[in-house]
């Protein structure tokens, strides 16, 4: 009966991870968030999971301080989000406040309960490396699926995308782009930060280190090198400029953390000049079939601010600059989870209007574009939950962060490569943050979980290797 019980619980893991790609899956109950943007499928998984594992082990195994943190930082949110309650604020788009609160919330326990049950959940060195197979599996599908969208881009054929979006229909709430490639993902940029932060820094950890998930190897060649180059062609079709600058530090930080007893440091340097070249080469050949995404280097030297507009970078401008403004009124416990939107119109610095379509659509009732949200994790915090929630949330990262620097230069070469891989991810994370925002979108939590995962397993290692040793 055990064995049956563990074989269910590992399916639904399974389901878990599988399904994370899939970041707004189209069939969702309204009373689970059927109406937001963010509707992860793995949340039907992550349901069961926390209730029958999550809750339990918090209660009886021993919680890294992290957690700790994230438990302040909750406690934050929900006093600003509480205090709100008692302002006198009118509804924007037909949303009032107390229902923007309750759903803020939730995205919070949301992305907490992805981060609890994966850091849970695997127990032993064996279930962390089937934990990272079954990932690969999940990435290896999602690259198929952007790989088949990549067609259309190239070879410009209507017909093909409209097959593409007929099935894109079947696992996402949006439709594709034209001239951007979205995978399984709700659009582009979405499915660059899935790249990055879930896929990416275990896989360039293993390329650094020469360790593979898998038995099968062939010389040099291992599956995560595979992983690597084809994830590395698809992210390039994302057109993510977020996404492509921290792929960018990314490489160049695994290039520098590359073992230098096995290389030199003139290695270092050669690899580093030839992935640039060769990253360049990429771009000349992308802005060619894109040359929207040229802009970035044709309309370089023009005035900053029309730079900004021909990059289509105005709006997340406008939103970054009100989500400051709105915590400089508000600066120890700001306005609560996901009521930016309320005073956006009001912190908005005055600008001429008629060249932005975006901040029209925004400002004009019943224009039916929703509720305007910061697009970028720590103005979102500063603005919604003040220094309170500024300074726990990182902290919070910030004791996850030191868990992955002692894994990384622990002893033990399975938790070095854990390490390494959540040093790298870091990296991405805090370039990456500056184009997201929402608690709800899966891709943080698991980075951050799998990296207090290995954590608790190597504490858990090292603790029994002492009584093994007097037992003996």
């Amino acid at each position: 009966m055990r064995k049956a019980w563990e074989r269910i619980l590992w399916g639904l893991w399974v389901l878990l991870l599988l399904g994370l790609p899939i970041s707004s899956f189209a069939h969702f109950p309204n009373a689970i968030g059927g109406g937001a943007q963010v509707r992860p499928f793995s949340l039907y998984p992550l349901i069961v999971m926390a209730i029958v594992v999550t809750l339990p082990a918090l209660f009886r195994r021993k919680l890294p301080v992290s957690i700790a943190w994230l438990g302040l930082f909750v406690i934050a949110a929900l006093a600003a989000s509480s205090l709100f309650l008692f302002r006198d604020i009118l509804p924007v788009n037909r949303v009032y406040p107390p229902s923007r609160v309750v759903r803020g919330l939730f995205t919070l326990v949301i992305g907490a309960a992805f981060y609890l049950t994966v850091a849970l959940f695997p127990r032993t060195v064996e279930q962390l490396q089937r934990t990272l197979r079954w990932l690969y599996i999940a990435l290896a599908w999602a690259l198929a699926w952007g790989t088949f969208q990549v067609g259309y881009i190239i070879t410009k054929s209507y017909n093909w995308y409209l097959t593409a979006n007929r099935l894109q229909r079947w696992i996402s709430s949006r439709d594709l782009l034209t001239r951007r490639i979205s995978g399984p993902a709700y659009e582009p940029n979405w499915f660059a930060s899935q790249m990055l932060l879930v896929f990416l820094p275990w896989l360039l950890a293993s390329v650094m280190t020469g360790r593979s998930a898998f038995r099968w190897r062939w010389r040099w060649l291992t599956v995560e090198l595979v992983l690597t180059g084809w994830t590395f062609g698809v992210l390039l079709f994302t057109y993510s400029r977020a996404g492509l600058a921290a792929a960018a530090g990314l490489v160049a930080l695994a290039v520098f953390l590359w073992p230098s007893e096995r290389f030199s440091w003139k290695a270092h340097f050669a690899a580093l000049g030839g992935l640039a070249v060769l990253g360049v080469a990429a771009l000349f050949v992308l802005g060619k079939i894109n040359p929207y995404f040229a802009r970035i280097w044709t309309a370089f030297g023009k005035p900053i601010d029309q730079y900004v507009f021909m990059l289509g970078m105005q709006g997340r401008f406008s939103y970054w600059q009100a989500a400051y403004d709105v915590y400089r009124q508000h600066p120890w416990l700001g306005v609560g989870l996901g009521n930016f939107a309320f005073y956006f119109a009001q912190a908005m610095h005055p600008k001429p209007l008629g060249l932005d379509h975006e901040l029209l659509k925004v400002l004009l009732p019943g224009s039916g574009y929703g509720l305007v949200t910061p697009k970028n994790l720590y103005v979102r915090l500063l603005a919604e939950t003040g220094l309170a929630g500024f300074l726990t949330f990182f902290a919070f990262w910030q004791s996850v962060f030191q868990s992955a620097v002692r894994l990384f230069t622990s002893s033990d070469e399975a938790m070095t490569f854990w390490g390494m891989g959540g040093v790298l991810g870091f990296a991405a994370l805090l370039l990456f943050a500056v184009s997201f925002g929402s608690f709800a979108v899966a891709d943080m939590w698991v980075f951050l979980g799998l990296i207090t995962a290995a954590t608790l397993v190597h504490h858990q290692n090292a603790t029994a290797r002492p009584s093994e040793t007097q037992g003996v």
